[in-house]
């Protein structure tokens, strides 16, 4: 009788061991589900901050460039190149960027050419 009950208890223990194991498991995929839409989430906000930053940057350029501040100009266009292609070009802003960046270097050259057939 008392193996019986040993018996039973052991089959009982098992029996709850398995079903630790199934919620365990359920628990860690679950886990990996949500860690893995959480990576998907940072990613968006990592391409709309570098979309926001690109506008910011196009504005910026447009007016350095305005203004002839050929320096002021280059740090925006440094700072287009720091963020990253995709987001770049999702932007309506990217063509202006690019076009942009071509008229600047166009003035620095201007600017290059003017200072030594002057000097």
């Amino acid at each position: 009788e008392r193996r019986a009950r040993w018996g039973e208890s052991a089959s009982a223990m098992e029996e709850q061991i398995q079903e630790s194991r199934f919620v365990a498991e359920r628990v860690s995929r679950t886990v990996r589900q949500l860690d893995g839409a959480q990576m998907n989430v940072q990613q968006a906000l990592a391409l709309v901050e570098d979309v926001v930053n690109l506008k910011g940057c196009a504005n910026g350029v447009v007016a350095a460039l305005r203004e002839d501040d050929l320096v002021g100009a280059t740090g925006y266009v440094r700072q287009f190149h720091d963020i990253a292609s995709i987001a770049a070009q999702a932007s309506d802003d990217y063509e202006r960027m690019v076009a942009a960046e071509k008229m600047l270097k166009s003035r620095v050259l201007d600017q290059f050419i003017l200072a030594t057939e002057g000097g």
